[in-house]
């Protein structure tokens, strides 16, 4: 049962005589209650959500913790729609975008279902199945998907270049890893570091929503550890 549902059957079991709302009418009530506008709704990667806009001050973790339905659910709600719309969950709606660990989107995604994965990638790819490893990384799409023998074993959401700092679309093969790189072209840490091409590497750091690197792969910390342990130097991929 969805964290939808369960909220719902709750909330009306002890009013049998008034008709139940649906999934979205709850969400939309919350939403107004906490002082949140309704920017839209969609349905991306076979997933149904509702848009807001996020005002001065908002944070993906005091969000979680406002709303009834998504405090129950602390944990999954900060990580789902942290993952869902590409934002470190702790960093902030500022008034300007050239404050530090500022939110640079506009509009947050809140998925109806927190339980349904969203499917960014295919499960399975052929095109790849003869490599023991796979890195599949979409600009686009702003996630990166690792293939094993051509089943999807893991996607992390991406913050790619951006402005006059485009991330080159590239085959490559990762040829060496550093757990603690050090750039000297902008003097800047990039942990976890997977090198890509040239000047260019996935690595720790800053996710605002949007792209925004100087051309290199960026990733939350935690998830650029994890990629990190899992691929070996050798593995092949491609930035599309």
């Amino acid at each position: 049962m969805t964290l939808l549902s369960l909220f719902l059957t709750a909330a009306f079991a002890a009013a049998p005589d008034i008709p139940a709302a649906g999934p979205i009418d709850v969400l939309d009530i919350q939403l107004s209650q906490a002082g949140y506008t309704v920017a839209g709704r969609g349905d991306v990667y076979e997933v149904p959500y509702v848009e807001i806009r996020m005002p001065v001050g908002f944070t993906i973790t005091s969000f979680c913790r406002k709303l009834p339905m998504m405090r129950d659910r602390f944990e999954l709600c900060r990580s789902r729609l942290s993952s869902f719309n590409m934002i470190e969950p702790n960093y902030e709606k500022t008034a300007t975008s050239s404050e530090p660990w500022a939110i640079l989107a506009d509009k947050l995604k809140i998925p109806l279902d927190l339980e349904k994965e969203p499917r960014v990638f295919p499960e399975s790819d052929p095109a790849v199945a003869g490599h023991a490893q796979f890195i599949l990384i979409d600009i686009a799409k702003g996630y990166l998907g690792l293939y094993e023998r051509g089943t999807l074993v893991r996607t992390f959401p991406v913050s790619a270049g951006a402005g006059g700092h485009q991330t080159p679309r590239v085959a490559f093969t990762v040829d060496k890893k550093d757990a603690n790189h050090y750039s000297s072209i902008y003097g800047s840490w990039m942990p976890w570091a997977i090198h890509v091409s040239g000047a260019y590497w996935m690595h720790g750091g800053v996710l605002p929503g949007v792209a925004d690197s100087h051309g290199c792969i960026r990733m939350m910390i935690p998830d650029a550890k994890e990629l990190f342990g899992l691929v070996n130097v050798g593995a092949r991929g491609r930035i599309r």
